[in-house]
C-alpha cells in the first residue's frame, strides 16, 4: 500500500475533460501548465514512468523563471514519489512541480495536505495524517540526514496535531499552522535563494 493513494485519473496518456478538472483542482495549476507538463512527461517518458535520474534532468533543463523552482528538487521528489519505488507517474510529476513551483512555504504545505486529504473533504482525519506522517519521516530522513530519535519525535508532534478540535479532523489552516511549530517541517520547506 503507498502511503498517498495515487490519484487515478489523469495518469494515461490521453487528459480527458474530466482528468483536467482533477489535475487542476489538485494541483492548483492552469490547464495550459498541465498540458504543457503533460505533453513533455510523455514525450520523454513514453512509458509513463520517470525516475529520479530523468526527474533531474527535466529539473535541470527548466530555467527558474519558466516553472518556478524554489524548492529543492529532491524534496519534490521524496515528498510525491507516492509509494517510494523512485518512480513518478504523471500525476505525482504533476503535483512535484506544483509543489516546486510554490511561492512559500505555507502553500508548500497546502500541497502536501491537498495530496493526503484523499477524502477530498478539505479535512484531514488520523488515517490521511498516517500517510503525511509517513511522508513527513521518510523525507527529513533523505533530505535532512535527520536521526531516528529527530523522525520518531516529529511523529509524534504529528500524530499531536489530531488533537486540535472535537471532529478529530484537521482543517489546512490548523494543519499549516501546527507545521509551522515543528522545526524540523520547517527547515525541510526552506525556501531555496
Amino acid at each position: 500500500m503507498s502511503a498517498v493513494p495515487i490519484v487515478k485519473l489523469g495518469a494515461g496518456k490521453e487528459l480527458t475533460p474530466e482528468d483536467m478538472e482533477v489535475l487542476k483542482e489538485r494541483s492548483k495549476l492552469g490547464e495550459n501548465d498541465i498540458k504543457k507538463l503533460h505533453a513533455e512527461f510523455w514525450r520523454d517518458n513514453p512509458d509513463g514512468i520517470m525516475t529520479d535520474i530523468t526527474y533531474e534532468k527535466f529539473y535541470q533543463e527548466h530555467k527558474t523563471g519558466n516553472i518556478v523552482r524554489k524548492f529543492p528538487r529532491e524534496l519534490a521528489f521524496v515528498l510525491f514519489d507516492t509509494n517510494r519505488d523512485k518512480k513518478l507517474d504523471f500525476v505525482e510529476f504533476l503535483m512535484a512541480n506544483a509543489f516546486a513551483s510554490a511561492d512559500n512555504r505555507r502553500e508548500a504545505l497546502g500541497y502536501l495536505f491537498d495530496m493526503c486529504d484523499t477524502s477530498l473533504d478539505g479535512r484531514m482525519d488520523m488515517i490521511e495524517l498516517a500517510s503525511l506522517n509517513t511522508i513527513i519521516t521518510s523525507s527529513a530522513k533523505e533530505t535532512q540526514n535527520a536521526s531516528a530519535y529527530e523522525t520518531m519525535r516529529v511523529a509524534g508532534k504529528i500524530f499531536s496535531f489530531i488533537g486540535l478540535n472535537t471532529e478529530r479532523k484537521l482543517t489546512k489552516e490548523q494543519f499549516i499552522a501546527e507545521c509551522e511549530n515543528v522545526p524540523l517541517i520547517t527547515s525541510m520547506f526552506k525556501i531555496k535563494k
